[in-house]
């Protein structure tokens, strides 16, 4: 016997009188709260007649998407405890609760009142809970005269079995398991006035029995005369109608299927298979899985076919009808393989590919057609160009595809096309085909975006003109050459610039010869590296251009120097085929150099004697010193020899001789460091050559109230380099930090030494204002300075001189204020 059809919870009609029979929080959760959502939106008044503490009650209410605090307080809820309204004084009394419900459905019309009555107070069977039946039966002609929805509430756990089952027969409508079907046991209100209730509940219940038995025998007599393949099962798992469709698509005779668990062990033989398909029924039985699913049978002869299985179920079983789908399933797993083959096809075209209808909608779009657009392929299927683009470029579009459709063949042409965010230039390429299902035309076409060629070919003709004008004007001469292992090689191309460097006319040069602009030395350059290209194997590194000085021989057969740059192309086989070559005169550039090396000497010169201008003053005080001691001991001898006290006048001498020497070694470092000399590497102590600067400048430090503060290393660092260079870059960095310092609160100069195992750093730091920002990338630069009367030239000349011995010299401002310059030169060796 078939079920009755399922009905809402919600939807309810006015007069509903339903009964909520549950067994756990869940099943109550899942049919109060739609019940509850459902009368808030209505706008209706709410009544919960309930025992149920406050805050579970609050959070159920936020459950169903009210503010509890806000409709408690403006009435569209309304809380009544439940003792109140059925047990005062803790007996129940059927007409004063009946009064206390017309009360609140008649304050809620016109809008009508949705109840909630939870009945758990039953369960201590307070004194008149036995006339609960004749009340619940009396509620129905409350919620019909009132247009009421009434929910009364039963907890199968807490009321007891007999009272449930009396009133499983006052309630219409029945809520089990989630589920709202009608109550076969209802009984008239009129019926429950009359007559024994036992009696009527027995014939109900035998009236029921023969009405199942006759539904049991008309479902058997239609599944057996059904010709779709159909099984019916009672609840204990036995099978009660197979008919004989269904035993030919299976290939068992009904008598080979006694129940359930037999035809499954026939028709699902794998165990595992069998243990997913059962469950899969029980999903299904439960309301938590489809009814449809389509699975693989094993026949009788062991053959396998693709059934879809659709269930029905009832109180006392379930019907499965079996239906053949395996060349259905054959047929759409070859669509969907041929639609997987077009759809790998069509997107694997690089170029966007669509199909437009006859009404001009996309149909069919590659993924790169919707790359292009910027658009998923569902917002472009179905669509025109007027749903996505402007008029007149639709326009355009709509005369084109109508163009094509009237005159069929292969039409293309080129058209603007906002793509993403810019027009593109796009190619066209459409054509008509004719499906031959439907007899219906279509467009095919495929669009290729020539803008990077249409720019590429605009950049090449103004390179060509670009480099048309640079050949007439540019000064270097630019050549090429064809190589040919049987021939001599000789020029294929030349700039008119050849006439002015090497006297030729450019139509004369296809004449000439390497040998002829080259002089033997150079020409036998050129061969060797030639050779040493052609030599190279294939998977050999490439050089992309390599950079000679040659000397070419003019027309006149005056010889220049020249600076040749050249490239070699290699043809398919790695053979080279041609050079390229720009050609410079370098004559010039010779001579200057020359100049400049004998003026950076000059300039060198000119800032050691510029340094010894400074130095003057700091001498005539360091030589006036041992000069005037030296009077004072001789005044003294002269005194001490009258006396007769020779050994006094020796030790005298012995003072004034030391003086001598000190001022011929102040005399002689000033010499040498005026000198102009030849440049010469020796094992030098750069501590040695900073005291030696430092005694220089002591008088200039005293006379200018400044300190001089050295923290030399202990061990003696030897560099190798000049030492008269050495000592003018320690002047320049000192000097200018006395200079620095000049007017400031606090006048010092520090100068330190330090090493590593590789290297010696010498700082020299200052307490001067520092170095402003905008100045310190210029202050290397020849002839820049900040000095009122500076050149400029020895910051520049000291960093040359450090750089030529292979050191680094750096300028930055400390942290502690200040400028600091840093000289890392490399070791030479440890001194002895």
């Amino acid at each position: 016997m078939t079920s009755a059809p399922r009905l809402r919870v919600t939807g309810l009609p006015p007069g509903s009188h339903v009964g909520l029979f549950l067994e756990s929080d869940r099943e109550e959760a899942a049919v109060l709260l739609p019940f509850l959502r459902e009368a808030l939106r209505r706008n209706g008044k709410v009544l919960y007649v309930t025992d149920m503490p406050g805050p579970a009650l609050e959070e159920r209410l936020r459950q169903a998407g009210a503010d509890p605090k806000s409709i408690l307080s403006d009435g569209e809820v309304k809380i009544v405890p439940a003792r109140k309204v059925f047990t005062p004084g803790n007996v129940f009394d059927p007409d004063s609760a009946l009064q206390a419900l017309r009360e609140e459905a008649q304050a809620a019309a016109p809008a009508g009142l949705h109840a909630v009555l939870d009945y758990a107070w039953l369960a201590d069977a307070p004194a008149g809970s036995e006339r609960i039946m004749e009340f619940d039966a009396r509620l129905n002609g409350l919620a019909a005269a009132h247009r009421a929805v009434l929910l009364c509430q039963f907890d199968q756990r807490r009321i007891p079995a007999n009272l449930l089952m009396s009133l499983l027969g006052t309630h219409p409508l029945i809520v089990k398991n989630g589920e709202l079907v009608r109550s076969f046991f209802y009984v008239q209100p009129e019926e429950l006035r009359h007559g024994d209730r036992v009696d009527i509940a027995l014939q109900r219940c035998l009236s029921a029995l023969l009405e199942r038995k006759h539904a049991e025998e008309r479902l058997t007599a239609l599944i057996e005369r059904s010709p779709v393949p159909t099984l019916a099962v009672d609840s204990a798992g036995n099978v009660i109608s197979y008919n004989a469709a269904c035993a030919a698509l299976t290939g068992y005779a009904r008598e080979e299927i006694a129940n359930a668990s037999a035809l499954l062990e026939h028709l699902y033989p794998d165990p595992a298979y069998r243990e997913q398909i059962t469950r899969h029924m029980e999903l299904a039985m439960s309301g938590q899985g489809p009814t449809e699913r389509t699975h693989i049978i094993t026949r009788g002869d062991g053959t396998r076919k693709t059934i879809e299985i659709k269930l029905s179920f009832h109180d006392d079983g379930h019907v499965a009808q079996l239906i053949d789908v395996t060349e259905r399933e054959k047929a759409q797993e070859q669509l969907k393989q041929a639609k997987e083959f077009l759809d790998k096809a069509v997107n694997a075209i690089h170029d966007p590919f669509f199909v437009k209808d006859e009404q001009h909608r996309w149909v069919l779009l590659n993924d790169a057609a919707c790359r292009g657009m910027g658009r998923p392929r569902e917002e472009l299927i179905g669509k025109t160009n007027y749903d996505l683009f402007d008029k007149e470029y639709a326009d355009a579009h709509w005369a084109a595809d109508t163009r094509v459709f009237e005159h069929g063949g292969l039409d293309i042409s080129e058209q603007r096309r906002p793509w993403r965010d810019s027009d593109r230039i796009v190619s066209v390429a459409k054509n008509v085909f004719t499906d031959s299902v439907t007899g219906k035309r279509f467009i095919a076409g495929t669009s290729r975006d020539i803008t990077e060629i249409k720019r590429t070919e605009e950049a090449l003709r103004e390179s060509q003109a670009n480099y048309d004008r640079l050949a007439e004007h540019v000064t270097d001469f630019i050549w090429a050459v064809r190589v040919d292992a049987s021939a001599e090689p000789r020029f294929t191309f030349v700039t008119p610039s050849i006439e002015k460097l090497l006297g030729y006319k450019p139509e004369d040069a296809a004449q000439l010869r390497m040998a002829d602009i080259l002089t033997p030395k150079s020409l036998q350059i050129v061969q060797d590296d030639l050779q040493a290209e052609r030599s190279r194997g294939e998977r050999s590194p490439r050089v992309a251009s390599r950079t000679f000085e040659l000397e070419l021989v003019r027309k006149d057969a005056s010889a220049v120097w020249c600076e040749c740059t050249v490239s070699f192309v290699h043809g398919p086989n790695g053979a080279v085929t041609e050079i390229f070559g720009v050609t410079r005169d370098r004559s010039e550039r010779k001579r200057m150099e020359s100049e400049l090396r004998k003026m950076t000497g000059e300039l060198v010169q000119a800032g050691k004697l510029a340094a010894i201008g400074q130095l003057a003053a700091g001498l005539c005080h360091e030589l006036n010193q041992p000069l005037t001691a030296m009077q004072t001991y001789i005044e003294n001898a002269a005194e001490l020899l009258k006396r007769g006290e020779p050994n006094s006048v020796a030790s005298n001498l012995d003072l004034v001789s030391g003086l001598l020497q000190r001022a011929a070694e102040i005399v002689r470092r000033l010499k040498t460091l005026s000198r102009k000399t030849p440049e010469r590497r020796e094992p030098v102590s750069l501590n040695d050559v900073v005291q030696t600067v430092c005694l220089f400048l002591l008088g200039r430090a005293e006379r200018e109230t400044a300190d001089i503060l050295l923290d030399l290393t202990q061990e003696d660092f030897v560099v190798s380099g000049d030492v008269v260079q050495l000592e003018q870059v320690c002047m320049n960095l000192i000097g200018n930090a006395l200079d620095a310092v000049q007017g400031m609160p606090e006048r010092k100069v520090y100068v330190s030494t330090r090493g590593t195992k590789k290297r010696v750093r010498l700082s020299v730091r200052d307490t001067g204002p520092g170095i402003p920002k905008d100045t310190l990338p210029k202050l290397f630069e020849p002839f820049f300075t900040v000095k009122p009367d500076g050149l400029g030239l020895g910051l520049p000349i000291s960093q040359k001189i450090v750089k030529a011995h292979g050191g680094t010299l750096k300028a930055a401002n400390h942290p502690g204020g200040g400028a600091a310059f840093t000289v890392s030169l490399p070791l030479c060796a440890p001194a002895p």
